[in-house]
């Protein structure tokens, strides 16, 4: 879902630099420069894995003169501390048949994200077009706010209501916490600790 903030190995920057990370020469999010001088990327939403080229500007985006290589993992390998877990996964696979329902529980290490109320969001994923063809895409698209300005306590607890929109047509979900101060479905989201 991209917002990884990721170190820049050997770099001494200014500190009123205004830092920008351009990967493939496509995407550009915006970056910043700790108080020992060194330069941070936030990762863009991508639809690979594998070694991604990236470019560094210190000068807002005018000129790209630094370059590097970014390493872009498939989701369920990020560590543990960067997960949400959602208690009793049977439970919210089979909720709403038969014997199955009460509040659903969803929990995270709070501490990686440096805020004090943070909004869950739902993301659907799908592809259409004929697979491996030049019309095949992939999308990752929000699709509502679950809870909005919920304390950043770690935990959350809810019982479902049905969704108003229809999506039934996504291939899969996927939650994503993140902190409050972001506008519902903001990509390029920094997930500074």
């Amino acid at each position: 879902m991209g917002g990884k903030d990721f170190l820049i190995n050997n770099t001494a920057f200014d500190p009123s630099s205004v830092l920008k990370c351009r990967f493939k020469q496509q995407i550009t999010t915006s970056g910043y420069i700790d108080k020992d001088g060194k330069a941070h990327c936030i990762s863009p939403l991508l639809y690979e894995t594998g070694f991604i080229p990236f470019e560094v500007s210190t000068d807002a985006g005018s000129t790209f003169p630094y370059s590097g290589t970014w390493l872009s993992v498939h989701h369920s390998k990020v560590s543990d501390g960067e997960k949400c877990t959602l208690v009793n996964e049977t439970k919210w696979q089979y909720y709403g048949t038969s014997n199955t329902g009460g509040n659903l529980t969803l929990t995270w290490t709070h501490q990686t994200l440096a805020t004090t109320h943070v909004n869950i969001e739902v993301w659907g994923y799908q592809e259409t077009g004929d697979s491996y063809s030049e019309n095949w895409m992939a999308e990752w698209k929000y699709l509502y706010t679950l809870a909005r300005g919920t304390p950043n306590t770690g935990k959350y607890s809810f019982i479902p209501v049905p969704a108003e929109g229809n999506y039934s047509t996504w291939d899969y979900g996927i939650l994503r916490i993140i902190p409050s101060n972001y506008f519902d479905g903001q990509r390029q989201v920094q997930h500074k600790k």
